[in-house]
């Protein structure tokens, strides 16, 4: 299976990895190594990871859903 399967879909709110004096595009540099190197982690750890890494330092409000594709007839 190619790995780009296996690569969670991140939706999130600006209020994760939006930071004063950080641009955007640096923030999204941050979010998508740190992504990558949790990828292959469950779900519940890459998220927790996620919050735990971005959403520690903030008191702006932070939304997260992550989703993981699979194949047709793949075990849950």
């Amino acid at each position: 299976m190619p790995s780009w399967r296996l690569a969670p879909l991140l939706l999130l709110t600006d209020g994760l990895i939006e930071r004063r004096g950080e641009s955007l595009g640096d923030a999204m540099t941050r979010l998508g190594r740190h992504a990558a190197a949790h990828a292959g982690d469950p779900i519940e750890v890459f998220c927790d990871e996620l919050v735990i890494a971005f959403g520690a330092d903030t008191t702006d409000d932070v939304a997260l859903l992550a989703l993981r594709p699979t194949s047709p007839g793949a075990p849950a």
